[in-house]
């Protein structure tokens, strides 16, 4: 079963968020801060991260360069899923592998986070411009998911 580190402020999308993932067998370690999730961190080891932008104590963005700046956690897959536009997350940290602008469809969600949490994330690997909720994945996922 791989796990999902999510960060997530907001008590309903959080509790949606792991209920979902979870119908999705993923195992869900929940964060409402940066602060929270480094201490999570430091317990066990994600296959990938969810996370939002704007939380208090310590946002996604700088969550995010802590990760990146630990080579033992350097190379954990980050998505961001906000409704902050892509640009302005880009100013403050660019160095993710997937972004999903809400409202996002969530079988989308899904497939870009099964990827990456069982393919991981090549050394050096960056995100390129393009919004991840804007692609066609191609992939099979739950019809009846809702969008988020």
């Amino acid at each position: 079963m791989k796990t999902i580190l999510l960060l997530e402020d907001e008590p309903g999308i959080a509790e949606m968020l792991v209920m979902l993932l979870e119908h999705e067998q993923f195992k869900v370690v929940a964060a409402a801060n940066g602060l929270e999730a480094l201490a999570a961190l430091k317990q066990s080891r994600p296959d990938a991260i969810l996370t939002d932008v704007m939380m208090p104590f310590m946002g996604g963005p700088e969550f995010c360069k802590l990760v990146r700046s630990d080579p033992a956690s350097a190379d954990i897959p980050i998505v961001f899923q906000t409704s902050v536009e892509e640009w302005a997350v880009r100013e403050h940290f660019d160095d993710f592998d997937a972004f999903f602008l809400k409202p996002y469809q969530m079988k989308d969600l899904i497939s870009r986070l099964t990827l990456l949490a069982e393919g991981g994330r090549a050394p050096g690997q960056r995100a390129g411009p393009a919004a991840d909720n804007q692609s066609s994945l191609g992939l099979k996922a739950e019809p009846d998911l809702p969008d988020l």
